[in-house]
């Protein structure tokens, strides 16, 4: 309903879902937005406020190019495989082991690509000097920039262009757990708790959700964790509203 599935999936195609269940989450993100605002307003004029977010609205705002590519020239974006309708190169390639996303559609973005795959000639050329030159000859210039991250790996590629041209791999679940990044960031933080979380769905009703800035507060060694819960109604009479889960260092 709210443009993503219209514009996600390979070209000519009716639309595939995205990956993410991205329809829940950034509601929800909309909605913790809100609360704050709404508390800070609190806080200035006493007032308080009325929060409305709805699923639709909010996947309407990530669709900015739906939007203004309609409102402003009329035109009708459907899927559009992996590059980008305005800007080339904007894609993902595919390499030795897996893939990579490559964004170069500044002209300095484009001379720096040309030279990191050893065709600098590429930068002058009258067919591809200009962004707007490159998307419409986009499947050409795809293929130019293909020969080369098809030679290497995901790593070759990075190494190559990172903090000249915006690069990176295209990760699996497996490759996020194996980067030391999304730990040291606290993104991936192991907790014992499935004992807990067997008791809440089948003694009291609901199931409880980790909440990450919980679990960033902590201190690097063993600590607990506050799992707010959403009760039944009537629940909050004979039950706490939050349990403890052993964080494991």
């Amino acid at each position: 309903m709210g443009g993503i599935v219209g514009t996600t999936g390979p070209a000519g195609a009716s639309g595939v879902p995205c990956g993410a269940s991205i329809g829940d989450l950034f509601p929800g993100t909309l909605g913790a937005l809100g609360i704050v605002s709404a508390i800070h307003a609190a806080r200035l004029t006493g007032a308080g406020q009325f929060l409305d977010v709805a699923m639709y609205d909010a996947l309407v705002s990530l669709c900015e190019s739906v939007v203004y590519n309609f409102s402003y020239a009329g035109r009708v974006l459907g899927p559009r495989g992996t590059g980008h309708p305005s800007l080339c190169p904007f894609d993902v390639f595919a390499t030795t082991d897996g893939a990579v996303a490559i964004a170069a559609p500044t002209d300095n973005h484009w001379k720096l690509l040309c030279e990191a795959i050893g065709r600098p000639e590429l930068a002058a050329d009258a067919r591809y000097d200009h962004n707007h030159k490159r998307v419409a000859a986009a499947d050409e210039v795809r293929r130019l920039v293909a020969a080369w991250t098809g030679r290497h790996t995901r790593r070759e590629v990075v190494a190559a262009l990172g903090g000249k041209v915006p690069v990176g791999p295209v990760n699996t679940a497996r490759d996020i757990f194996e980067d030391p990044h999304p730990k040291a960031r606290g993104m991936l933080v192991e907790v014992d708790a499935l004992s807990i979380i067997v008791n809440l769905i089948v003694e009291h009703g609901f199931l409880s959700v980790l909440p990450l800035d919980a679990v960033r507060s902590l201190e690097r060694d063993v600590g607990t964790v506050s799992l707010p819960g959403a009760p039944r109604i009537g629940f909050h009479l004979t039950w706490p509203r939050t349990v403890s889960a052993k964080v494991i260092a």
